[in-house]
């Protein structure tokens, strides 16, 4: 275990006695920060703290269906509530989060605040900002590391199921269901705790993976067949969206959750990216196969960064510059893109 009970024995003093908890997570939340923070949220209201969830803006209506979605608050809708949560705050939380930066407009105010702050996160090179900083780059993410919080601070309690149930959502997500950051053994010792616990990963999953409506099935289908660009020379491919395109299709937050992926089943290809147009930037997404590592390329060249084989950024160029500049930036990596193919293929 990464958290053990004497290195949180602080936290296990603090949380003795009822505290007014603010969890926050990052921008644009996924099945991870969300899983994570529900998960706390439930563990700590049972023990009886006075528990909110801000994210710096709307949440994905897609996971809508883990216990107690609702009471996450959106900063920039509420802001003025939000700002007071925070300043009566006797103890904060960060999750799934390396710098306070991806707080969105919350930065300041995690900065100012004078209480302690726990972070919990497993991307690499997390900030300095806290003596209350869990971060571990191995684990499968920040549920992970969440489901060992928990069981250090109260190791002889049982699960609630929606606790499992949350924990479980994150690490199925942010592992791509297992197909990558999974191949520590303690990650399955985990999820099979969790499956003790009650919980239906059928189910779960089924509601992650496989439930869509008509029109994100339809953008998917236009992705495939019009807009995925194969470059076999490089070993890579890309999906690039405009808000048109997407208008098109009617598309709602998390429309695009998984589409990353799937440049990546064309044989032969061991990088893709997916460049989704909006109106204050366009976001990047990132995956690969093997070594190669799209962290460091993110946070080279698009303002970004997370994990060896999956990665975010951004750009505030057009979309026709920013798919420009991908291209070229690909081309600088020829070389290693080549590598990764072989040794992937070998393996």
């Amino acid at each position: 275990m990464t958290i053990s009970h004497d290195k949180i024995a602080p936290l296990v003093a603090l949380l003795d006695m009822p505290q007014r908890v603010v969890i926050t997570i990052h921008y644009n939340p996924d099945g991870d920060s969300l899983g994570s923070s529900l998960a706390l949220y439930h563990l700590l209201t049972a023990k009886g703290h006075s528990v909110e969830i801000l994210a710096p803006n709307t949440p994905p209506p897609f996971y809508g269906w883990l216990p107690s979605f609702g009471i996450v608050r959106d900063f920039l809708a509420e802001t003025a509530v939000c700002v007071d949560l925070i300043e009566n705050a006797t103890m904060l939380f960060s999750m799934d989060y390396n710098e306070l930066s991806r707080a969105g407009k919350m930065e300041a105010h995690l900065r100012n605040a004078k209480v302690p702050l726990v972070l919990i996160d497993h991307h690499p090179d997390p900030e300095d900002c806290t003596p209350f900083l869990f971060s571990d780059t191995k684990v499968s993410s920040a549920s992970e590391l969440t489901y060992q919080f928990i069981r250090a601070m109260y190791p002889n309690d049982v699960l609630s199921t929606k606790v499992a149930e949350c924990i479980f959502t994150g690490i199925m997500t942010d592992t791509g269901m297992f197909q990558h950051n999974s191949s520590r053994p303690e990650t399955f010792r985990i999820v099979a705790d969790l499956l003790e616990c009650g919980i239906d990963k059928d189910k779960i999953k089924g509601k992650v993976f496989d439930t869509s409506t008509t029109d994100r099935l339809r953008l998917t289908g236009f992705c495939l067949s019009e807009k995925m660009v194969v470059m076999p020379e490089l070993h890579a491919g890309y999906i690039a969206l405009s808000m048109a395109e997407l208008a098109r299709f009617n598309f709602q937050k998390g429309d695009q959750e998984g589409m990353v992926n799937y440049p990546l089943k064309v044989d032969g290809l061991c990088f893709s990216a997916l460049v989704v147009e909006s109106e204050e930037l366009i976001k990047i997404s990132m995956r690969s196969k093997g070594n190669f590592d799209v962290n460091k390329l993110m946070r080279k060249h698009f303002e970004g960064g997370g994990h060896r084989n999956a990665a975010g950024g951004r750009s505030y160029d057009t979309l026709e510059n920013t798919v420009n500049k991908l291209e070229d930036v690909l081309a600088m990596y020829k070389a290693e893109l080549a590598l990764t193919h072989k040794d992937t293929t070998e393996c």
